[in-house]
Protein backbone atom coordinates (compact mmCIF):
# COMPACT_ATOMS: atom_id res chain seq x y z
CA UNK A 1 0.00 0.00 0.00
CA UNK A 2 1.25 3.52 -0.78
CA UNK A 3 -0.25 6.24 1.37
CA UNK A 4 0.50 9.58 3.03
CA UNK A 5 1.01 9.41 6.80
CA UNK A 6 2.34 11.41 9.69
CA UNK A 7 5.64 9.87 10.80
CA UNK A 8 6.77 11.53 14.01
CA UNK A 9 7.02 15.25 13.30
CA UNK A 10 6.94 14.63 9.52
CA UNK A 11 3.39 15.42 8.45
CA UNK A 12 3.56 14.64 4.72
CA UNK A 13 5.41 11.33 4.58
CA UNK A 14 4.86 8.80 1.79
CA UNK A 15 4.56 5.36 3.37
CA UNK A 16 5.20 2.37 1.09
CA UNK A 17 4.04 -0.79 2.89
CA UNK A 18 5.34 -4.01 1.31
CA UNK A 19 4.01 -7.51 1.90
CA UNK A 20 0.73 -7.94 0.04
CA UNK A 21 1.92 -7.90 -3.59
CA UNK A 22 0.09 -4.69 -4.46
CA UNK A 23 3.13 -2.55 -5.32
CA UNK A 24 4.60 -2.66 -8.82
CA UNK A 25 8.13 -1.39 -9.49
CA UNK A 26 8.91 -0.20 -12.98
CA UNK A 27 11.87 1.51 -14.57
CA UNK A 28 11.23 4.99 -15.90
CA UNK A 29 12.96 7.53 -18.09
CA UNK A 30 12.36 11.28 -17.80
CA UNK A 31 13.15 13.16 -21.01
CA UNK A 32 13.62 16.25 -18.83
CA UNK A 33 16.35 14.47 -16.79
CA UNK A 34 18.15 12.11 -19.19
CA UNK A 35 21.09 11.66 -16.78
CA UNK A 36 18.85 9.90 -14.23
CA UNK A 37 17.73 6.29 -14.03
CA UNK A 38 14.42 6.04 -12.23
CA UNK A 39 12.49 3.37 -10.40
CA UNK A 40 8.79 4.10 -10.03
CA UNK A 41 6.27 2.57 -7.65
CA UNK A 42 2.58 2.13 -8.44
CA UNK A 43 -0.17 0.59 -6.37
CA UNK A 44 -1.85 -2.29 -8.22
CA UNK A 45 -4.16 -5.17 -7.63
CA UNK A 46 -2.41 -7.75 -5.39
CA UNK A 47 -0.24 -10.30 -7.20
CA UNK A 48 2.26 -12.91 -6.10
CA UNK A 49 5.14 -11.08 -4.43
CA UNK A 50 8.14 -10.95 -6.74
CA UNK A 51 6.18 -12.06 -9.79
CA UNK A 52 7.57 -10.58 -12.99
CA UNK A 53 5.36 -9.83 -15.94
CA UNK A 54 5.69 -8.56 -19.49
CA UNK A 55 2.14 -7.18 -19.28
CA UNK A 56 3.18 -3.51 -19.16
CA UNK A 57 6.47 -3.73 -21.08
CA UNK A 58 7.09 -0.75 -23.34
CA UNK A 59 4.37 1.41 -21.79
CA UNK A 60 5.04 4.94 -20.61
CA UNK A 61 4.00 5.90 -17.10
CA UNK A 62 1.06 7.78 -18.63
CA UNK A 63 -0.11 4.59 -20.38
CA UNK A 64 -0.01 2.37 -17.29
CA UNK A 65 -3.42 1.53 -15.82
CA UNK A 66 -2.07 2.46 -12.36
CA UNK A 67 -1.00 5.87 -11.10
CA UNK A 68 2.69 6.32 -10.32
CA UNK A 69 2.86 7.24 -6.62
CA UNK A 70 6.61 7.43 -5.94
CA UNK A 71 9.77 7.74 -8.03
CA UNK A 72 13.33 7.07 -6.90
CA UNK A 73 15.82 8.84 -9.21
CA UNK A 74 19.51 7.90 -9.41
CA UNK A 75 22.30 9.54 -11.36
CA UNK A 76 25.22 7.66 -9.76
CA UNK A 77 25.55 3.88 -9.49
CA UNK A 78 26.97 4.36 -5.98
CA UNK A 79 23.57 5.65 -4.88
CA UNK A 80 21.93 2.42 -6.03
CA UNK A 81 24.65 0.45 -4.22
CA UNK A 82 23.98 2.39 -1.01
CA UNK A 83 20.24 1.68 -1.23
CA UNK A 84 20.85 -2.03 -1.92
CA UNK A 85 23.24 -2.19 1.05
CA UNK A 86 20.62 -0.63 3.34
CA UNK A 87 17.99 -3.09 2.12
CA UNK A 88 20.33 -6.05 2.67
CA UNK A 89 21.05 -4.86 6.22
CA UNK A 90 17.30 -4.52 6.85
CA UNK A 91 16.74 -8.02 5.48
CA UNK A 92 19.46 -9.41 7.77
CA UNK A 93 17.78 -7.82 10.81
CA UNK A 94 14.43 -9.29 9.77
CA UNK A 95 15.90 -12.79 9.38
CA UNK A 96 17.76 -12.47 12.69
CA UNK A 97 14.49 -11.57 14.42
CA UNK A 98 12.81 -14.64 12.89
CA UNK A 99 15.61 -16.85 14.21
CA UNK A 100 14.93 -15.62 17.78
CA UNK A 101 11.27 -16.65 17.74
Amino acid sequence: MIQKIQFGKNTDCTDVVFGTGDIMFHGMFFHERPEFYCLAFSQTEPRNIGAETEEFKGMTSDELPYETKLVLSFNKPESVTALIHSLIELQKRMFDKEQQI
